[in-house]
């Protein structure tokens, strides 16, 4: 699965599920790198039900991971602001 993960990016894949859109061709169609060439086997592996327990919980996945990005955006300016006399 963390494999999958890294082949979609989650703003255009996996974004898209709480809000109820789990079309597998649909779906599959985001992926990009080496999945693109595996479409077929990736449609069938995203087939399935996605409850709405399913739904919150990766809803709340991608806040947190939004919210851990701005962080670390915040962090590098620092850092880069810090380290600007050198």
């Amino acid at each position: 699965m963390f494999q999958i993960l890294w082949a979609f990016h989650p703003k255009t894949c996996f974004a898209r599920l709480p809000g109820g859109i789990d079309d597998p061709e649909e779906l599959a169609g985001m992926s990009r790198r080496t999945l693109k060439r595996k479409k077929p086997e990736l449609e069938l592996a995203l087939q399935g039900y996605t409850s709405p327990h399913q739904r919150l919980l990766l809803k709340t996945i991608l806040a947190h991971i939004d919210f851990l990005t701005e962080q670390m955006d915040m962090l590098d300016q620092k850092v880069a602001r810090r380290l600007s006399p050198y």
